[in-house]
């Protein structure tokens, strides 16, 4: 038909995963250092689980990081190195597992004043669920579950 252009997405044909895991990593950096998570914040599963089993809906994790955010009247000197993202996906099924893992250090100022040196490795597991990769579980230095 004259006019009717059609265009193609490379990525819905041959999907980087490792590279989503890392965009997906540098969301979850950005919301935590400007303290912004959210019940929008897509990035997170609706439901995370601990390696016990145990699990938390999304709105029990936000609630647990804002009593963080809350501690601190800012996060500043973010230093993070990415090291190993690797996953594995069931092309039959469209599902995957993956993770991302490196370390970070960054200063956390206290409402006195007193500036708190924050550091160590970190580690977010992801699933690959509807054509995204969601964070449904994490360890990550100032957060405690």
């Amino acid at each position: 038909l004259p006019g009717l252009v059609q265009n193609f997405t490379y990525e819905e044909f041959h999907p980087n995963h490792k590279l989503d895991i890392q965009h997906r990593t540098m969301d979850f950096f950005e919301d935590w250092f400007e303290r912004k998570f959210n019940n929008y914040s897509w990035e997170l599963n609706d439901e995370l689980i601990l390696p016990d089993g145990k699990t938390f809906s999304k709105e029990d994790v936000l609630a647990k990081m804002q009593k963080v955010f809350d501690s601190y009247t800012i996060f500043s000197n973010v230093q993070f190195a990415l090291g190993e993202t690797s996953f594995q996906f069931d092309d039959a099924n469209g599902t995957g597992l993956g993770h991302s893992e490196g370390m970070v250090k960054y200063s956390a100022m206290m409402e006195n004043g007193e500036v708190v040196l924050i550091e160590g490795p970190f580690k977010l597991y992801m699933s690959y669920e509807h054509n995204w990769w969601n964070i449904f579980y994490f360890v990550f230095p100032g957060f405690v579950w």
